[in-house]
């Protein structure tokens, strides 16, 4: 029976765990980073030099090389869940949808999906200015936390006291902005 190879994509510090638990279970194991050096290839079977958001570069390298590495899963243990669904979806291999990997990721998308659902979430919503952000802090009120809309232990995450601290977390992108109570 061929060797099972799992293409992790992703390679930093919290995976390099993760690859001697899969070969200790008999898989192979493809990791995927953009960094030459990332922590993770130091035990891989197989590297490859990727950045996790070049889906095009993830998905044409896993097109040419599922049958010879007999890759038959993908994953991530990062912020890259668009990448690991667009290789599954192209591959052919068990994955969740693409529209369901956007909604976990984004933040904005995913709040606008728990409110229409009248999940339990705090007072906010997304801002795509500093106006419209300040226009939601007066709305929710002085303590508002704040957070990029895509983003995996990102340092913009933070609760805002000044408004003097808004400009700097904003950095002209679209974030979400909620009640802080705590």
């Amino acid at each position: 029976m061929e060797d099972i190879c799992i293409m992790m994509i992703g390679g930093g510090v919290q995976e390099a765990r993760a690859v001697q638990v899969a070969k200790n279970h008999g898989f192979k194991v493809l990791v995927t980073d953009r960094n030459p050096s990332a922590p993770a290839f130091s035990n891989a079977n197989y590297k490859a030099v990727i950045d996790g958001r070049d889906i095009e570069g993830l998905v044409a390298f896993a097109l040419l090389n599922k049958k010879r590495m007999n890759i038959s899963g993908v994953f991530t243990f990062t912020e890259l869940v668009t990448s690991v669904a667009s290789v599954a979806m192209a591959t052919e291999l068990p994955g969740v949808s693409l529209q369901s990997a956007v909604a976990c990721q984004n933040k904005a998308l995913c709040k606008a999906i728990w409110l229409e659902a009248r999940i339990p979430t705090p007072a906010g919503t997304s801002a795509h200015s500093f106006d419209e952000a300040l226009n939601i802090i007066r709305r929710i009120g002085s303590k508002v936390f704040i957070k990029p809309t895509v983003g995996f232990g990102d340092r913009r995450l933070g609760v805002l006291t000044q408004f003097l601290n808004l400009m700097s977390s904003l950095h002209n992108q679209m974030c979400v902005l909620e009640s802080w109570k705590y």
